[in-house]
């Protein structure tokens, strides 16, 4: 299972009328077959009995997401709260995607709840969705929203021998490549930043991904030649910026049984001027495909990297 990501806090308004603000977070349930993410959201401060209103989206064929499963486990801090009313914009945005009801009527174990019925109606009633007679089925519709005070977040590049959805993706793969240096700077990664063992990967430049992963093909025994499909992306949830030369190095000296602890320490907290840069994080927002780098480029980010290599390799 992935790490849970904090979501901001959910600002509810019970059947009563009074305001209440509860935590959320997601992660991500499944890592093969249709994405299936789980949000929990807990009273402030969380109660003595642990439990918190959950609520479980399901991706379907179309790339927005359905609800399976809203529970409150009959909990009076999430009864009657407006925690529904609430959530679902969040979930949209939060994934960037339209999120559907189930049908009231469907698949043995797949049905939509009076309850569920209610709070969907009380959306729609306030324009916030919609809903088709012919499917039976409720959608809030993700609209994008930007804000003059929050500023766009970096695109970077990451490059791919599989197309990439374009939405939110959250279950990061583990690394396999130079496994004694990712597991010695994961021993010294500061509180605070993501993890490099299992994350997703893109660069700074694209030519940079195209050799990022050409050199991940090459360590994996992989043929060359392979389609490679490049893509502008985000890191949403954040991101940190490292040494690509700095891995190789730092497991070479690991396998030598020579001092890396300057090399961990520059990869974490850089202060040398590296050329070529991994950037990674716990999750990656696919923006758009883009065209390949030429091969000048790409010759351009292989002296890059080699100049990295001969800094690296005197630390």
């Amino acid at each position: 299972m992935s790490a849970s990501i904090a979501m901001p806090d959910l600002q509810c308004t019970s059947r009563n009328g009074v305001a209440s603000v509860f935590s959320c977070r997601r992660h991500l349930q499944s890592f093969s077959g249709p994405n299936h993410w789980r949000f929990w959201v807990t009273a402030i401060p969380p109660p003595a009995h642990g439990d918190s209103f959950q609520l479980d989206v399901v991706e379907t064929q179309t790339g927005s997401v359905r609800i399976v499963l809203a529970e409150n486990y009959k909990r009076p801090e999430y009864s009657a709260m407006g925690i529904p009313d609430a959530l679902i914009p969040a979930v949209a945005a939060s994934l960037g995607v339209d999120v559907e009801s189930s049908p009231s009527v469907g698949a043995p174990g797949v049905f939509r709840t009076p309850a569920a019925t209610n709070y969907w109606e009380r959306l729609r009633k306030r324009g916030m969705a919609t809903y088709d007679t012919g499917t039976d089925i409720y959608t809030f519709n993700h609209v994008p929203t930007t804000s003059v005070s929050q500023a766009p977040l970096p695109r970077f590049f990451h490059a791919s021998i599989r197309p990439l959805p374009l939405h939110l993706m959250a279950a990061p793969p583990a690394a396999t490549v130079c496994p004694n240096a990712v597991a010695a700077i994961e021993a010294a990664r500061p509180a605070g930043l993501p993890s490099r063992a299992a994350c997703y990967f893109g660069c700074e430049k694209p030519e940079n991904a195209v050799r990022f992963l050409e050199a991940e093909l090459l360590f994996k025994g992989q043929p060359p030649g392979q389609q490679i499909f490049l893509y502008e992306v985000e890191f949403p949830s954040g991101y940190h910026k490292g040494s690509m030369a700095l891995i190789g190095a730092i497991e070479a000296k690991l396998k030598a049984a020579t001092p890396a602890d300057r090399a961990i320490a520059e990869y974490w907290q850089p202060t040398l001027g590296w050329q070529f840069l991994e950037v990674f994080g716990p999750e990656m927002q696919a923006i758009q495909q883009i065209a390949s780098p030429s091969w000048m480029q790409q010759s351009l980010a292989t002296f890059r990297y080699q100049n990295d290599h001969a800094v690296a390799a005197g630390l």
